[in-house]
C-alpha cells in the first residue's frame, strides 16, 4: 500500500506490517498471527531475522491474500498520511525504498524481483529522496549495487 501512495497505484494480494520485536517475542507473535488466521511458525521467523532480511511472509488460510510482517528492533520512522479519509501512517519512502532493496537482493523470483524494482523506480521518480543518505544506508545495508543500476534507469529514463 506505501508504494501506492508514494510511488505508483499497483494491485496488491498482500499488506505489509512493520512491528518492532526482539527474539524472545517471537513465539508470542506466532500466536497473535495464528489467531488472526494466517500460517506462521516460529522458525520461519527466527530465520527471516538471522537473515538479515527481516521478512515474514505469512499466508492467509482462508483467502489468497498475504500479510507480509516486516521485522523491527526499532520503532519506525513514519509519515502521516491518509486512505480513503482515514488518518495512517506510512513507512517513510526511503525506509521503503531500503526495505525493497533488501527484498530485491534476497529474492530469488525473477518476477517479484520486477515488481520490486518497479516499485523503488516509482518512488524514487515521485519522491524527493536524499539520494546520498540513501546511498550511504544502501552500501551498510549491501544492496548499493541495485540502488546503483536503479538509479541508472531513472537518469536514462529522464534523459529520453
Amino acid at each position: 500500500m506505501a508504494v501506492s501512495y508514494f510511488g505508483r497505484p499497483r494491485t496488491t494480494m498482500d499488506l505489509d506490517l512493520v512491528i518492532m520485536t526482539r527474539p524472545e517475542d517471537f513465539e508470542k507473535l506466532v500466536g497473535v498471527i495464528r489467531r488472526a488466521g494466517l500460517k506462521a511458525s516460529k522458525k520461519k521467523i527466527a530465520s527471516a531475522w538471522q537473515s538479515g532480511y527481516r521478512m515474514v511472509t505469512c499466508l492467509d488460510k482462508r483467502s489468497p491474500y498475504s500479510l507480509d510482517i516486516i521485522l523491527s528492533v526499532e520503532p519506525l520512522q513514519r509519515v502521516r498520511g491518509s486512505l480513503l479519509g482515514i488518518q495512517v501512517f506510512y513507512q517513510k519512502p526511503e525506509d521503503l525504498i531500503l526495505a525493497k532493496l533488501r527484498m530485491i537482493r534476497s529474492t530469488e523470483d525473477p518476477e517479484r524481483k520486477v515488481i520490486d524494482k518497479s516499485d523503488v523506480r516509482s518512488i524514487l521518480v515521485s519522491k524527493k529522496i536524499n539520494l546520498g543518505a540513501l546511498m550511504d544506508d544502501a552500501k551498510r545495508q549491501g544492496t548499493a549495487t541495485i540502488l546503483q543500476e536503479l538509479l541508472r534507469g531513472k537518469n536514462q529514463r529522464k534523459s529520453r
